[in-house]
């Protein structure tokens, strides 16, 4: 701007929305920050994957083992075999690439917000760009996403992808000859059903949202088709190399995860939701902005609903699934940056007609406002993320790594063969490279489909496990204090193990891995060797954290 020259509202507009814009990026970064440290164990599942892939074993989760796609996840697993061929560090560039990820995702949210003031209506397309940044900021202050992003997991590319899909199916049902969008939204929704299973259903809406909308409006939606098309060719593409590795249309994780009842399920991906909304999150001020802000919009009835539609298939996906052992609503992150854009509209046509043509002014009030009650809202649910967070990080480092580091030692003294049968295989068959047997099921194709053809009933084929896989480790897990008499084990497939007569008979425990406050009366790895094998085992002393040697 000249000297003399006075300053407009459009440009007091760009330079506050610049701003803004620092302000959520340095916000949301300082949570990445905070939770840097923070990598849940099924990562190291993915991540196992790929290390077998770059050293020349296959998709397999045991080197020599059966094709089981136990991951959920090809194209973070896609990235992380680059990373290791590489010579990268795959953990740490995966989280880099959830943090780039999750600045993703909040600027599709602020494109989304942008798209629909600038079309709502003459008063609206004069508002205070900073109004867009709102529902980005209430995102990216809350813990969801920034535990989402450092996790290991796909949680945020996932997340990024559906936003990015949604943005251009709204810039194509707006303007048909929309080519970058018409690609983007394409390309975007295509690669999320590479990210987790539930892309399909989002590929799948977004094929019906084009048939319903051209029907709707006795025309074809060229722009519309060719999104579907463009995501569902995809799809497609990643069900047929499945069918060639795997000779299966899902995931194993999907009959791994999805073996209990329908309706126990239902109840707890209710409490999930309920969870997330009345938990503290504050979210219960982010939802009436959205709706309120996609349903003002009678001239967007169309898009505005479309984007409705796309947020509630994220929450009933996340009901449909039964919530998640995962900390702070890792399924509920897809439908963050939809929310978080038709919040922003809802803010901003209230101040659009309340503030006529000084509206950029009072939309820059009320989106202060609107910011501070959701910093305050989500404070305390913060405070608990990051004391959760830390726990999870000292208790199950402490535990699952040692053990695994320790497995790892015993396994390179017998010339690299070790078999180990716990339940939860992550960091354990990172850190040990052992021979795994999964009691979840996970990349156990077999005992994945009886569960779930049994409705999670069926029983542990323990005799098997005893009398023909024979590990020489067995790890179950307890949480009451670490001695056989008070052992009690509330998973199935531990119950079955330790309560079957061969078990006794074979195995004899040897030490107890120590989770730190996780759960409050402690987490217990018992480990059990055969008894073959039991004196070959190297000791354990410290500088293993909280592990305690004997019975």
């Amino acid at each position: 701007m000249n000297a003399g020259e006075k300053s407009t509202p459009w440009t007091f507009d760009r330079r506050m929305f610049a701003v803004a814009g620092l302000v959520v990026a340095g916000l949301f970064g300082y949570h990445l920050y905070q939770f840097w440290e923070y990598s849940v164990d099924d990562a190291f599942i993915t991540l196992r994957y790929a290390r077998n892939v770059v050293h020349g074993y296959g998709l397999v989760y045991n080197p020599g083992g059966p094709r089981v796609e136990g991951y959920s996840n090809p194209l973070l697993l896609l990235f992380q075999c680059i990373v290791m061929f590489c010579g990268g560090d795959a953990l740490l560039w995966t989280k880099g690439l959830g943090a780039a990820a999750g600045y993703a995702m909040l600027a599709g949210s602020v494109a989304i917000a942008f798209d629909l003031l600038r079309w709502a209506d003459e008063k609206a397309a004069r508002l205070s760009r900073v109004v867009a940044a709102a529902g980005a900021f209430a995102i990216g202050d809350s813990a969801p996403l920034a535990t989402g992003c450092v996790s290991g997991l796909e949680t945020s590319l996932f997340a990024a992808l559906a936003t990015w899909g949604t943005w251009g199916l709204l810039r194509v049902l707006q303007r048909e000859r929309e080519r970058v969008a018409t690609i983007v939204g394409g390309v975007c929704v295509g690669l999320s059903t590479w990210t987790r299973p539930e892309g399909i259903l989002l590929a799948a809406a977004v094929a019906g949202l084009a048939v319903l909308i051209a029907g709707l409006r006795r025309r074809p939606m060229g722009g519309a088709v060719i999104v579907a098309a463009i995501s569902l060719g995809l799809w497609l593409a990643l069900e047929a190399f499945r069918l060639v590795v795997f000779g299966d249309f899902q995931p194993n994780t999907y009959y791994a995860k999805m073996c209990g009842e329908a309706f126990p399920r239902l109840v707890g991906g209710a409490r999930y939701l309920q969870a997330w909304t009345v938990g503290g999150c504050g979210y219960l001020l982010l939802i009436p902005a959205a709706v309120g802000g996609l349903l003002a919009l009678p001239a967007m009835r169309v898009p505005a609903l479309s984007l409705l539609a796309i947020a509630l298939l994220f929450l009933g996906i996340a009901a449909y699934e039964g919530g998640d052992w995962i900390p702070w609503f890792r399924f509920i992150t897809p439908a963050l940056g939809v929310l978080g854009g038709a919040a922003s509209v809802g803010l901003g046509l209230v101040a659009a007609r309340l503030a006529g043509r000084r509206s950029w002014g009072f939309s820059l009030i009320a989106t202060v406002v609107f910011c501070i009650l959701a910093h305050v809202a989500v404070r305390a649910d913060f405070v608990r993320a990051i004391g959760e967070v830390q726990t999870r990080v000292l208790g199950w480092y402490d535990g699952h790594r040692a053990l695994g580091q320790w497995l790892g030692a015993w396994r390179m003294m017998r010339g690299g063969e070790l078999r180990v049968a716990l339940a939860d295989i992550g960091m354990v068959g990172w850190y040990s490279g052992a021979h795994v047997e999964d009691f979840y099921g996970l990349v156990d194709r077999d005992w994945a489909r009886e569960s779930f053809r049994t409705k999670g009933k069926a029983r542990y084929p323990t005799r098997h496990l005893l009398l023909e896989k024979k590990p020489e480790v067995i790890v179950l897990i307890a949480t009451e204090r670490p001695h056989r008499g008070k052992l009690r084990i509330p998973w199935r497939p531990d119950r079955d193990v330790f309560h079957d007569p061969e078990f006794a008979r074979r195995y004899r425990h040897r030490t107890v891995f120590v989770h730190k406050d996780f759960p409050r009366d402690g987490y217990y790895l018992h480990v059990f060797l055969r008894r073959d094998v039991y004196d070959e085992a190297p000791p354990v002393e410290p500088p293993i954290p909280r592990a305690t040697a004997g019975w």
